[in-house]
């Protein structure tokens, strides 16, 4: 591994080789396929679930929405047309997610004041 040289004797850093993180990310790999061992060892069902039903039913919805958004922008007149749709599906994602998050957001908010409290 190629350390750079220390800064206070004046001399010039060396140039990183990237081992480090090479190393850093195989040992990341490592955990996590340790950790899936174990996951399935413990709960062999849920996996399968996850892997058999609920990944594949997500992909399939997912490319529903794109099939659909595409045949609609496909319907479009001009190009006006497709920006007005897009600026009004990214409006109603935009809204949606502003939804999702406060409607997570105001129950830990009653329960940290009544923990507080």
């Amino acid at each position: 591994m190629n350390l750079p040289l220390s800064a206070s004797n004046g001399a010039a850093r060396g140039r990183w080789d990237g081992a480090l993180g090479w190393t850093i990310l195989g040992t990341k790999v490592k955990i996590k396929r340790h950790r899936f061992r174990v996951m399935v060892a413990r709960h062999p069902g849920r996996v399968a679930l996850q892997t058999f039903v609920v990944i594949p039913a997500l992909f399939v919805i997912g490319l529903l929405l794109f099939v659909g958004i595409s045949s609609g922008l496909s319907e479009a007149g001009s190009d006006h047309d497709a920006a007005a749709m897009m600026a009004t599906l990214l409006t109603l994602t935009a809204v949606a997610a502003f939804i999702g998050s406060t409607t997570m957001t105001l129950p830990v908010r009653y329960a940290c004041s009544t923990v507080a409290s």
